[in-house]
């Protein structure tokens, strides 16, 4: 799991190995009702973690992939020249923070332990989505579509609680294998 949140003195970010460490603290701060959730692609965060730790739906959740494919729309409505693009965070990266992804997505995360530059493609995850969080908010004000991207985020997580996650279907159909 990896998490970052700012403090009165910056940032700080956090890559768990929830094998290894409980990781209760987190999911405190993660339950919190008040607290913002911002993620890309939210549905899987919550469908994984209503699956493994009984999650309802965030309350108050910014999810940037949806976010930045409302605004994509937003800005081809605008400006008939602009060329929509995807929405996966390697390219939102780029776009809003100027930032290149290493390779590591697609990449095996069961190895023990995870090399260095993974940790830190996971970190470097975490750490980005809080100011592509704050462009989106600060775009979706400008642009008038903040309660529609609000919205869109609620819904994603609402989707994510009550849909099985492909580990449920994996661990099911690998159960039924076994029996």
């Amino acid at each position: 799991m990896q998490v970052a949140g700012r403090t009165p003195g910056g940032m700080v970010c956090a890559v768990v190995d929830c094998y290894r460490v409980r990781a209760d603290p987190l999911l405190r701060l993660l339950r919190d009702p008040e607290r913002t959730i911002v993620a890309h692609n939210i549905r899987y965060e919550q469908s994984w973690l209503t699956f493994h730790h009984g999650f309802p739906p965030f309350r108050r959740p910014l999810d940037t992939s949806c976010g930045f494919r409302i605004l994509d729309r937003h800005w081809a409505i605008l400006d008939a020249a602009y060329e929509p693009t995807d929405s996966r965070l390697e390219t939102v990266m780029r776009r809003v923070l100027a930032l290149q992804k290493d390779p590591f997505g697609t990449a095996w995360w069961g190895a023990e332990p995870l090399p260095d530059p993974q940790l830190r493609y996971a970190a470097l995850d975490a750490a980005s989505l809080l100011p592509i969080g704050e462009t989106v908010g600060d775009l979706a004000d400008a642009l008038g579509c903040t309660e529609q991207i609000a919205a869109a985020s609620r819904a994603a997580c609402e989707e994510g609680a009550r849909r099985p996650t492909p580990t449920r279907a994996a661990v099911l159909h690998g159960a039924e294998r076994l029996l």
